[in-house]
Parts: C-alpha cells; structure tokens; sequence
C-alpha cells in the first residue's frame, strides 16, 4: 500500500493542462471529508478551489486535493499519521502529527491522509511553492466551502469507471512464460511498423524501446532512461525519445523464454505497477497497459488480424 501513494501523489501534475480556474485564498477554514471519519482539518492559506474526481489510472480511487500558498498549513482534531512520497528517491515516510498541531505543508508537500478504507484514496495536500506538484490547481473548480463543517454535505464524487486500469494496487506477480512472436500486423498512426512483438498468455508484449522509437515526434512521445542501482525504467512523458540502437530489431520468429521482470517503472516521477516480461534482456510490457499508462489509442482489427496505435487520441478499454 505504501507504494501505491507513491504512484498517487504526484500525478496531480497531470492535470496542469486543464483550463485556469478563479481561484482566491482563504486565510483559514475547517473541513471535513467523510470517507475519513472523525477528523476535521482546518487549512490556512488555502486556495478555495479543490479537486475531487476519479484517478485515470485506477478508477476505483477518488483522491482530494487541497493546494495552498507558501506558509499554508493545515491542523487536524486528532492525532492522524500522514504518508509523505519523495520524488526524487521514491521513498515513503509516515510522520506522527498530534492533534491541535499546525503541521507546514510548505516543508512537506505532498504528504496525504489516507481515507478510512485505504483502496479508496486519501486527501492531499500540496504547497503552491511545490513546482513539481502545484501545477494541478489549474484544474480544480470545485468550492471548498462546501466541505467546511457545519457546511452543506459536498456533491458526491462522479462515479468511478468500470472500465479496466493500471492499477495502483499490486498487479499479481507473472511467473515464467513462453513468448511466441506476435503475427499481428502493426500500425502507428496508419502507418506500417515492424516490431519484434510477442504472444504472451494471451496479450501482446511490446518492448518498451520499440514502442519509445515508433511513437517518438508524436503527441504521446516519451523518453527512456534506466538507472541500473535502482534498477528502475524512468519514463517522462512529451519528452523527445534518445535510441540507443537496439530499437525495432527484426526478430528470429522463434519461441522465447519470457522470464518476469524486477525492474521498476516511473512515469513522470511515479512508480507504476504493470506486468513485464523480460526476454532477452529486454523489457516487455504489455502494451494495452503502456497504451493506458501514456494515454494512446490501442485497436484491434480482427478481420485483416492488425493492432493499430493512435497518438491522436486517447486510450479507452
């Protein structure tokens, strides 16, 4: 559970690209959201506009987010345990904070409560001072006045999408698989590629530096690095893709042992959890997944048996 927030808290970032919303500040205001029960939180230098909506890559939860100005703080009725990710180490650490103690979200943006059912998301809170987290306020419209206590009971969150995700929660560990070639043709934005893709249980697994060479100069370019301490894949998205000459090998055609992959993966900063294979000593992910992580469109034609990948819009199930 612990890495899940770490997949939560900064995507936030995500939504920098949604229109300005009039936002004022307010200098103090006490709160309450009740999928946590019992605890108020009274915010100062809080922006009065919040965020309350389903998180694209697990539908399931359905995060708060509270943004306020440098020197912003928020005080809790109760002794409450906070979970605060760092983005630059992936690490997690949950602070004690006493009841009746102004706690500095200035000096600890990003850290977040947990709702009192842990899979259904939590409430953050973020400093404007944060530019790796604050750029999400563009998006908020929702009035914070209607969680203050005593207030009228807030809109109910939109309904959570069936629709299949990434989740954030663990996804079930792969065990060692045969890889057979893929006999699908491919196309990116309506043209022909060639990519040494495999068969595995049923889906489709494409190597991440293929994917990376094909969608790069397009709206859903991303770059690849590999940290080989951390043994981690960083992947920043609408960043130019740099190849390293392996990219969109033909393949023998034969069976490979497909053995799972330990390697970490970060999009923007945040950890994700999706099955790999490696083979090869190549990475392989299944590329529903990476086409819902980026946010492509994924399609498949079975009358000419052709999957095609579409930077022009976006995944949907």
């Amino acid at each position: 559970m612990k890495k899940a927030l770490a997949l939560i808290i900064a995507l936030v970032l995500l939504a920098a690209m949604a229109p300005l919303a009039l936002a004022a500040t307010l200098d103090s205001i006490t709160v309450s959201v009740p999928e946590i029960t019992g605890v108020e939180m009274t915010l100062t230098k809080v922006r009065d506009k919040y965020s309350h909506e389903p998180f694209f890559l697990d539908r399931n939860q359905t995060p708060y987010y509270f943004y306020v100005e440098d020197g912003g703080t928020v005080t809790f009725n109760k002794d409450v345990k906070l979970s605060v990710f760092d983005a630059t180490t992936y690490a997690e650490t949950v602070l004690d904070v006493a009841a009746n103690t102004p706690f500095d979200i200035s000096k600890n943006s990003g850290a977040s409560l947990y709702f009192d059912t842990k899979t259904k998301g939590f409430v953050c809170f973020v400093s404007m001072s944060d530019t790796l987290r604050s750029g999400g306020a563009s998006a908020c419209k929702l009035d914070i006045n209607e969680l203050k206590v005593g207030g009228a009971a807030p809109a109910p969150a939109p309904s959570p999408s069936p629709a299949p995700a990434p989740s954030s929660a663990p996804a079930p560990a792969p065990t060692k698989a045969t890889a057979i070639p893929s006999p699908q043709k491919v196309t990116v934005n309506g043209a022909d590629v060639a990519f040494d893709a495999y068969n595995i249980n049923g889906s489709n697994y494409f190597k991440l530096r293929d994917l990376a060479k094909a969608l790069d100069g397009s709206a859903r370019q991303f770059a690849v690095d590999w940290d080989g301490v951390k043994n981690a894949i960083t992947l920043t998205s609408g960043q130019a893709y740099t190849p390293d000459g392996s990219e969109l090998k033909a393949g023998d055609g034969k069976n490979k042992e497909a053995l799972p992959s330990t390697a970490k993966v970060y999009l923007d900063g945040e950890e994700l959890s999706l099955t790999a294979y490696n083979i090869n000593g190549n990475n392989f992910f299944k590329l529903r997944d990476l086409g819902q992580a980026l946010d492509f469109g994924v399609d498949y034609d079975p009358a000419n048996n052709t999957v095609s990948i579409d930077t022009s819009k976006g995944y949907t199930a």
